[in-house]
């Protein structure tokens, strides 16, 4: 279907906030973008809305090479609680579009089954503070699609991961499987502090926390630059061969 033939799209969007949540109407006609024949469809009202004003540091540290069991018996002997089991994830990730592009930024959408999410996710360092998301949640993953790529965004990447969800302190464990990955915990909570606190409570090394995206994990791996695997591998599931190892 070519851009002129889209229908303008309604769908609801919730907006989380540390300080409130509000819901936008995102009202997008792709024939007005198609219109403007000598510039690329802007970033829209609605991205530089959250960009401005939604953007928070993630506090969040990862630590690879984790044994699912041994995590599991850690997190129950510091009392966590298993707020979910173990559950299939499944996202398409965005470049931002040309001449809005942000430092170390891209878009994701990314279905958690019992919610859709759509996130700007920024990281342009290797410290903590680095990492920042902006995160709403969407009604439809087709139609967020739609509208990533009508404000011209580009896809990249669809990839699915497992993932299972415990919370110790307020603060959130999550063991994350990747396709041809070793498994890896994310702690996340509201401070630096709180995050580090209950890493050292699980018996983790601060000194060894991890603050990056998945794409050096691959890169260290398997010896392969970052950039062939943020712009050069756009399929990573479970039931595909390794797209990192030659044949």
């Amino acid at each position: 279907m070519s851009h002129g033939a889209l229908a303008s799209t309604t769908m609801r969007v919730q907006v989380a906030s540390p300080e409130n949540n509000e819901v936008y109407f995102l009202r997008t006609c792709d024939r007005a973008c198609s219109q403007a024949q000598n510039r690329k469809p802007p970033l829209g009202g609605f991205l530089f809305l959250v960009y401005c004003r939604y953007m928070q540091i993630e506090y969040e540290a990862t630590f690879t090479n984790i044994d699912k069991q041994d995590m599991r018996a850690k997190l129950s002997d510091a009392g966590a609680k298993l707020e979910r089991e173990e559950y299939l994830q499944r996202r398409t990730v965005f470049n931002l579009p040309k001449n809005n592009e942000i430092k170390g930024g891209w878009m994701r959408i990314r279905d958690e089954g019992d919610k859709i999410t759509m996130s700007l996710k920024v990281v342009d360092g290797d410290k903590i503070e680095d990492q920042k998301e902006a995160c709403v949640t969407v009604s439809n993953y087709a139609e967020a699609e739609m509208i990533l790529t009508t404000l011209g965004c580009e896809r990249k990447a669809y990839q699915e991961t497992k993932r299972e969800l415990w919370i110790l302190d307020d603060v959130e464990v999550t063991i994350d499987t990747w396709p041809f990955l070793e498994t890896f915990i994310e702690v996340e909570g509201a401070t630096e502090g709180v995050v580090r606190s209950v890493s050292e409570k699980l018996k983790m090394n601060w000194g060894e926390a991890r603050f990056c995206s998945v794409a050096p994990l691959y890169s260290e791996k398997y010896g392969v630059t970052e950039k062939q695997i943020n712009e050069h591998t756009p399929l990573i599931t479970f039931d595909m061969e390794n797209p990192f190892i030659e044949a």
